[in-house]
């Protein structure tokens, strides 16, 4: 059990010294703000950085605020790691996303639609049952006689 441990342990830094490795590329200055602060968090704090794709960050973050490590180490443990995932969250965000390709859609072999049919257009205006009488209101009937379309 406690080898176990010790293996997600090392592992978990490993990765951690990958995305530092990553992070001080991008900011030249991170060695010399990391050195020049002396702040401290609590043993869960730093685990959630380490644990965090964007620990790094949020550990050049807390090294050029200092104010807010201080504000950090008053609250308590769950207040202190909600914190922390509030900078990972916003961190994220601002992270540049890897463009996917957009998938090309590729040209159907389906036959072309159909020509719906069309009504030829006067049977449906006038309300004749089968026995050619009408069935409808006055203003209807005295409509379609006007128009020319019964008798």
């Amino acid at each position: 059990m406690a080898r176990k441990a010790q293996e997600e342990q090392t592992r978990l830094r490993s990765e951690f010294q990958k995305r530092l490795e990553a992070t001080k590329a991008e900011m030249p200055d991170y060695d010399e703000m990391i050195a020049s602060s002396d702040v401290s968090v609590s043993q869960p704090v730093t685990d959630a950085i380490i644990e965090s794709d964007v620990g790094p960050k949020i550990m050049y973050y807390l090294a050029e605020n200092p104010e807010f490590a201080q504000e950090l180490a008053q609250k308590s443990i769950p207040a202190q790691l909600r914190a922390i995932g509030r900078l990972e969250a916003q961190f994220e965000k601002t992270a540049p996303k890897a463009k996917q390709p957009t998938p090309v859609a590729k040209k159907s072999n389906a036959p072309a639609p159909i020509t719906p049919l069309r009504s030829t257009g006067n049977a449906a205006d006038i309300s004749l049952d089968a026995n050619r009488q009408f069935h409808g209101t006055f203003a209807q009937w005295k409509a379609a006689r006007a128009a020319g379309k019964i008798r």
